[in-house]
């Protein structure tokens, strides 16, 4: 935009309209280079600061059991524990690399190490051959009843509800042609909403998979169940209450179980 002088008189003039619409483009185009930019920084910067934090702790850990895990019914598997009793828990990205870390206290209490990049990253509990079936449970604890409850399949804890999803996703590109079983937490309470089940049903619908819930009138997961029912009766609730989202559709087993 310009003035002119005519006559001693001013008049304002604009640009023609396609080259206005070129300079509008050109500034968006240069907005969002600057925007991606920024992303890659931010990316490296997180990456930077996760490695050393991660690399600080694991120098730091011994392998050990955990009085998190035995405290839930869970002995005879052993993590890097940190000075104070935490578990050290490492996640993978689709490559293998590991991209982020959760440390568990002996009480419970979960938290990521900074710069963790989640989306997507997940712990394998086992690592068998050309698995048949692959559970995706939450939490650890959940991830290592469901290695109990069905030890041929390969089973992956994705941390939280909200990274089902996107583990899932990973997991049937992974393993196309195997069955995908998402062990949910039952968080049924009063009248609020069952984030466990919702999240887990659409990680199912995502990959065509199958939802398993512990079949409770409370808040529960596997491994509450299976402390308070035993193995043989978990084993059984888990396979029965089967079913893919879909249709509702119910399976009595686990393929590969």
């Amino acid at each position: 935009m310009c003035w002119v002088l005519i006559t001693g008189q001013q008049y304002r003039t604009t640009p023609p309209p396609a080259r206005r619409r070129e300079q509008l483009e050109a500034e968006r185009t240069q907005l969002e280079q600057e925007r991606l930019q920024r992303a890659v920084v931010d990316a490296q910067q997180r990456r930077a600061t996760f490695s050393r934090l991660y690399d600080e702790r694991r120098q730091s850990a011994t392998q050990g059991e955990s009085e998190y895990l035995t405290d839930k019914g869970l002995n005879g598997f052993t993590f890097p524990i940190l000075s104070d009793g935490s578990i050290l828990l490492t996640l993978v990205d689709e490559a293998g690399a590991v991209v982020a870390a959760q440390t568990i206290t002996p009480e419970g209490v979960k938290r990521l190490v900074a710069g963790s990049a989640k989306r997507g990253a997940y712990h394998a509990v086992n690592t068998p051959d050309d698995p048949q079936t692959v559970l995706i449970a939450e939490g650890l604890a959940t991830a290592l009843t469901c290695h109990l409850i069905c030890p041929d399949a390969l089973t992956v804890a994705g941390i939280d509800a909200g990274n089902l999803l996107p583990v899932a996703e990973v997991m049937r590109r992974k393993y196309p042609l195997a069955q995908i079983v998402i062990a949910a937490d039952n968080d049924r309470l009063d009248d609020k909403p069952n984030t466990g089940t919702e999240r887990a049903e659409k990680a199912a619908l995502s990959v065509d998979g199958y939802v398993s819930v512990p079949p409770t009138d409370y808040k529960a997961d596997w491994n509450d169940y299976h402390q308070q029912h035993g193995l043989a009766a978990a084993t059984a609730a888990f396979n029965h209450s089967m079913y893919q989202p879909q249709g509702g559709q119910r399976e009595t087993a686990v393929t590969g179980h």
